[in-house]
């Protein structure tokens, strides 16, 4: 990887809610999904009105990461392997990540976090038992 950008935009979270996030179809797909992506309780349904957090905020801050690749990284043809790799590598660098959210959250704000929560090996939700890491874990 030749280089990774940090982006970020503050914007206005019932606008955003209303252009971008369609939750009812998200959690459909995911409760249609949930053997094949997994049991998590950071995936729906969710014991807790989704509009009622959302719409307890006014500002989202969106941190994004840009992974710029070099010509050579973009024309080679990955091993199954090589592609394990390069996965673990990303999960390592999505804590790194999930940390410095941490770091910015306060009693007025909360982090989000895109993908399935990997703090446990297993996610106790399988087993239809709480989360271990009500704390750490993230939506």
């Amino acid at each position: 990887m030749s280089e990774i950008k940090k982006l970020t935009a503050d914007i206005d979270v019932g606008e955003y809610y209303e252009k971008y996030v369609d939750f009812e179809e998200v959690s459909k797909l995911c409760i249609e999904e949930e053997e094949m992506l997994g049991y998590n309780w950071n995936y729906p349904p969710f014991e807790f009105d989704v509009d009622e957090v959302w719409n307890s905020y006014n500002k989202l801050k969106i941190i994004a990461f840009k992974i710029d690749f070099s010509e050579e990284e973009l024309a080679h043809t990955f091993e199954e392997k090589e592609l394990e790799f390069i996965l673990k590598r990303f999960e390592r660098m999505k804590v790194k990540f999930m940390n410095e959210i941490y770091m910015l959250e306060d009693e007025n704000s909360l982090g989000l976090f895109l993908g399935k929560c990997n703090l446990c090996m297993r996610c106790t939700r399988e087993f239809n038992m709480p989360c271990k890491m009500p704390f750490k874990m993230r939506y």
